[in-house]
């Protein structure tokens, strides 16, 4: 092979992750972790005042699931993914990462960019998102500017112009895809130093899918051609690239958890846990159902007549 066709054949070949990263699997059972030896940390354990003011009066410590993340999430700029069931607290993730960002005193001082974009699959989170983190930041510092693109054509949505200049961004990935797909959009994706991805077990929905894995791909190979830029790279990429974009990823069903993890370049630093870290305990009972009824539609109906006497029973049985 000639020279230059080696190198590339090389820079491929490194490109390959060498192993599966590391799941940390973190299960809280009463056999494992009694009640009594679980802990939990107010929120001035781990943000200094005035940063700490983020939270109250909302809430003043971290449950379980956020004390475990909190020394990954305040006190590192690493990628993580996390896999957390429904009202976990998994939403605190984010903003632990946002706080650090935001109101980071050696970025401030250095006069850095900060700007973190949040992705939601359904503009109903995202109108949350925004609403609240607008209030919150706002308190915070007032010059801090919060953009809403869902492409809802209310008083509420960003122009470009707002977008260009917004500190945190909360979007959709086909409004996201579509703000980044053009050639013009470079400078505003290397301008992206946090990356916060809901319910990123999308991935692999068919209808939706392709759309955040093509955003994903995206941001991450603009920003490590950035990095090539800035170290003088003639092609513009290494493979032994990080770029400076942090991507945090969680999920309430996430059973690929590695897989997300080698794609996001989160090794080492993926999180499952199981449902005793609910902040409401759910019990979960399985009972079989044979096919009855003439076709799928009469089965279908049956369920749902056979759930109700099910929540009957156990209505009865509690009292």
């Amino acid at each position: 092979k000639p020279p230059e066709d080696e190198t590339k054949h090389r820079r491929l070949q490194s490109r390959v992750p060498s192993a599966v990263p590391s799941v940390h699997q973190h299960h809280l059972t009463e056999q494992t972790k009694p009640s009594h030896t679980r802990g939990t940390l107010t929120v001035q354990d781990v943000f200094k005042p005035p940063l700490s003011h983020f939270w109250p009066p909302k809430f003043s410590a971290f449950n379980h699931l956020q004390a475990e993340m909190a020394p990954v999430l305040a006190e590192s700029d690493a990628n993580v993914v996390v896999s957390a069931p429904t009202g976990a607290g998994k939403t605190a993730l984010f903003e632990m990462a946002l706080v650090r960002l935001l109101f980071d005193p050696d970025r401030a001082h250095t006069g850095a960019a900060r700007r973190a974009v949040y992705i939601s699959p359904t503009k109903a989170l995202c109108e949350e998102r925004f609403q609240d983190w607008s209030t919150r930041l706002a308190k915070m510092d007032p010059t801090l500017k919060v953009a809403l693109v869902t492409g809802d054509a209310d008083a509420g949505q960003a122009s470009s112009c707002d977008i260009a200049s917004a500190d945190v961004i909360v979007t959709t990935p086909e409004k996201w895809d579509g703000s980044t797909r053009n050639c013009d959009s470079e400078s505003l994706i290397r301008s992206v130093n946090l990356l916060m991805i809901d319910e990123v077990h999308h991935l692999g929905d068919k209808s939706s899918g392709s759309t955040l894995e093509a955003v994903l791909c995206r941001m991450m190979k603009t920003q490590r051609v950035a990095v090539g830029d800035g170290n003088g790279d003639e092609a513009g990429f290494r493979s032994d690239m990080r770029s400076d974009m942090r991507i945090v990823a969680v999920s309430a069903t996430l059973p690929n958890i590695a897989d997300i993890a080698t794609f996001i370049e989160a090794a080492g630093n993926a999180y499952s846990f199981d449902s005793s870290y609910r902040a409401v305990p759910l019990e979960v009972h399985v009972r079989g159902q044979g096919f009855v009824g003439k076709n799928q539609f009469m089965f279908d109906r049956g369920l749902t007549n056979s759930m109700l006497i099910i929540l009957y029973e156990l209505v009865i049985a509690s009292y």
